[in-house]
């Protein structure tokens, strides 16, 4: 929560590094819409990035020690009440609301900035996958596997070009589980 607050009160860069905040959180809304509970479409709702930055801003403020993830569990756990009373109707889908495909990311191969921010929602996902997949114990993934996960997502496009990165994120689970 430290380093989110003082993204949000900087100005330059830190405008840049809020856009990887984005991405990251995205990430993890896709990997929270597969895990908590498949089928239920996308539990953001309308809800915008500003209001979900103004949240986060609120639990940070309280608790700077906290991380970012875990500030938004009140939020998500507030997303899941309103859900249930406004279920209507078949299941949905679960929504990836990240579309990076493929082709896009080995595009980018060079681009190392891109690389981070489309990489930070895979790490986004992994990290809703800790918090509320099948095993919310621990760490799916200790710290620091960016090279693995990179290699992954890698390996993963070279032959499914036009599937999303965020879709190679359940087979690498498997790998890892």
């Amino acid at each position: 929560c430290s380093e989110w607050s003082a993204v949000r009160n900087g100005g330059g860069a830190a405008r840049l590094m809020e856009a990887a905040y984005n991405n990251w959180f995205h990430g993890y809304v896709s990997g929270f819409n597969v895990y908590w509970h498949p089928r239920s479409g996308n539990i953001l709702g309308q809800a915008t990035w500003n209001e979900i930055a103004a949240f986060i801003d609120v639990q940070c403020s309280g608790n700077q020690t906290k991380s970012v993830a875990q500030a938004l569990d009140p939020l998500m756990t507030d997303l899941i009440k309103r859900q249930a009373h406004e279920k209507k109707g078949m299941p949905r889908p679960s929504v990836l609301t990240v579309q990076v495909t493929c082709r896009q990311w080995s595009d980018a191969k060079d681009d190392k900035v891109l690389r981070v921010f489309w990489g930070g929602a895979a790490r986004g996902y992994l990290t809703a996958y800790n918090r509320w997949g099948r095993d919310t114990s621990g760490d799916f993934l200790l710290q620091n596997n960016d090279e693995l996960i990179d290699r992954w997502i890698n390996d993963w496009c070279e032959k499914r070009s036009s599937s999303s990165i965020l879709q190679s994120m359940d087979p690498f689970i498997k790998y890892i589980d």
